[in-house]
């Protein structure tokens, strides 16, 4: 039975219905920058922190003995509420009242170094001072229990304290669960650092075929996705490739080739296009940048149906780059721009203000012999040197 030709409109509902689908994929696909975000790991510790934070009371008269607390104190260490208020640390002597003051925080060594005591902490509801470490680990001296207060002669009796044998034993503790702590989270950041490089190492194949198929021009899809088959297209036919010599990449075909939807593998149609959606945003950056740093150019627009028979605009720009030679740059297809020049008039113009060029700086323009395009009065050259003056016409069979 003889196929009957589809006709433009069928061809384009087809088309959306492929583009909606794609779209669909594409929102199920996690996005390659997310895979190696350093973002996301620092906010979720920080989120844990905060948390921790808000669960434990800042004074000491609150606390609670339990191993979360611990681990918490080994790895952030205390607040030692040095900018209360120390109105209720107050205490009265035969001769006088006294306070805490700052600078009983403070140890001064025999050469006049000042030295935080960080293992000091103020309870400003009781208006004593606890030593924290002896806290978490039970020693039995008022500094861990009931909180000190005798201000009169403190500095000899926080000296005392910490010189003490059990003081020092308790320090090392906090310090040997601090140390464990640090190796589990250091063996967990080598396993994501490990985990981030081997993608990357991925990500550099890929790139590489991508770029390579893309200067050339030729295509990437194939009648299938399926690594081992005959018609799966030039992309995976040079993965296929490069894994024969390139055990990498052939264990990881092993592990991951062919895992289907929702799997992340970097083998599929929707991380080569995002590859080349980055390299194209790249190299547009770059010929508007060079665009702009020349100041004077010209524009090329044409439209030509695609393989759905969907008309699209090409938008080019030609300009004289540094060795004074000169270079057309392609930046855009937009589909559906319309037939009439007021309509492709709206269009061209909106590029030109997006890409941040000037009408100023335009000194020619380019299209075929049709009316909408050439037209003197109404068509889109006319619309165009309304702006400027300068920007010549010349026919686009002539410019060639």
């Amino acid at each position: 039975m003889k196929r009957s030709k589809l006709s433009g409109d069928k061809y384009r509902k087809l088309a959306k219905e492929k583009l909606e689908k794609q779209r669909l994929a594409l929102e199920n696909v996690p996005k390659i920058n997310t895979l190696f975000s350093k973002e996301v790991i620092t906010t979720e510790i920080e989120l844990q922190n905060k948390t921790k934070t808000s669960i434990f009371s800042k004074d000491p008269s609150q606390w609670i003995r339990t191993a979360d607390f611990i681990h918490f104190v080994a790895s952030h260490g205390v607040d030692q509420n040095m900018n209360s208020d120390f109105s209720n640390s107050k205490r009265i002597y035969s001769d006088q009242s006294r306070y805490l003051t700052k600078s009983m925080f403070y140890r001064i060594l025999s050469n006049n170094e000042k030295i935080l005591r960080t293992w000091l902490v103020y309870s400003e509801i009781k208006g004593t001072v606890f030593c924290a470490p002896c806290w978490l680990f039970r020693d039995d001296s008022d500094l861990a229990t009931t909180g000190f207060n005798d201000w009169k002669n403190a500095c000899s009796r926080l000296k005392q304290h910490e010189n003490s044998i059990n003081h020092k034993n308790c320090l090392i503790q906090i310090q040997n669960i601090n140390q464990t702590k640090e190796k589990v989270d250091s063996r967990l950041m080598n396993q994501i650092d490990g985990e981030k490089n081997y993608w990357k190492n991925i990500l550099l194949r890929i790139v590489a075929v991508v770029k390579s198929l893309a200067l050339r021009g030729l295509p990437f899809r194939g009648d299938n996705e399926l690594i081992g088959s005959s018609k799966n297209g030039n992309f995976l036919m040079s993965i296929e490739l490069i894994s024969e010599f390139d055990p990498f990449l052939a264990q990881h075909i092993n592990k991951y080739g062919n895992a289907g939807r929702g799997s992340t593998s970097y083998l599929s149609s929707t991380v080569f296009e995002e590859v080349i959606s980055s390299i194209a945003e790249k190299v547009n950056k770059y010929s508007v940048d060079e665009i702009k740093r020349r100041k004077y150019f010209s524009i090329i627009v044409d439209s030509t149906p695609d393989i759905t028979h969907i008309d699209q605009l090409s938008f080019i720009v030609r300009y004289v780059n540094d060795q004074g030679l000169p270079v057309e740059r392609f930046l855009e297809f937009i589909p559906k721009a319309g037939h009439k020049s007021a309509e492709l008039f709206d269009v061209v113009n909106d590029l030109i203000k997006r890409y941040g060029l000037d009408w100023s700086n335009c000194r020619g323009q380019s299209y075929d012999n049709a009316n909408n395009m050439s037209g003197s009065y109404s068509g889109l050259q006319a619309r165009v040197k309304e702006i400027n003056n300068l920007i010549y016409f010349v026919p686009y069979a002539a410019y060639l």
